[in-house]
């Protein structure tokens, strides 16, 4: 009777850690009144001037989670506040150019290659990753990919997915979400 106790100690103790632990997961499909995503042979399909405030997917609203949706912040946080426009450039089969600009004035680019692993090409779209090491409030890891494909009516569509572990204070977390944004086609 005496092994008993303890035992029952470390299951309750373990029932309560396990029920203490969370878990989010949100994967909307593709919005079904958008266009048509384009497949293309190389990710050259993507070239274009787009405008840099868009729309997120499922609330079809222009500010979500209480930030205005913009290309240039979601691809360089913290940056580019000013941006009006992005503009994403084939400069080589494997090389993309993304460069946030307010008019004439440059705030931000990247240029990614394909051979560097900077980014994968596929069927047309362009996948850029990260893995990072969070310890605000949290210890764990979290991985960003944005995926940009060319739709139908000429809009920059960006699909983020973010997915993560971690422990707050000696209780696990975890979770993934994908999130579909839309960026029109700059018409000058």
């Amino acid at each position: 009777m005496r092994l008993r106790a303890p035992i029952d100690s470390l299951a309750i103790a373990a029932a309560a850690w396990l029920g203490a632990s969370g878990c989010v997961i949100s994967h909307p499909d593709y919005p079904a009144s958008w266009s048509p995503l384009v497949e293309g042979a190389a990710c050259s399909v993507l070239s274009g001037t787009y405008e840099d405030r868009g729309v997120e997917g499922e609330t079809g609203a222009g500010v979500f989670r209480g930030h205005v949706v913009s290309l240039s912040r979601i691809l360089f946080p913290g940056e580019t506040g000013r941006a009006t426009v992005v503009v994403v450039t084939a400069l080589a089969t494997d090389t993309l150019e993304i460069a946030a600009w307010d008019g004439t004035r440059l705030l931000k680019s990247l240029r990614l290659l394909a051979a560097g692993g900077d980014y994968r090409c596929r069927a047309g779209a362009a996948e850029i990753s990260a893995t990072a090491l969070i310890g605000e409030q949290v210890a764990g890891v979290q991985t960003d990919t944005f995926k940009l494909s060319k739709a139908g009516d000429g809009s920059l569509v960006l699909k983020h997915s973010s997915s993560g572990f971690g422990v707050i204070v000696v209780i696990p977390v975890g979770g993934s979400e994908d999130r579909w944004y839309r960026f029109k086609p700059r018409v000058d």
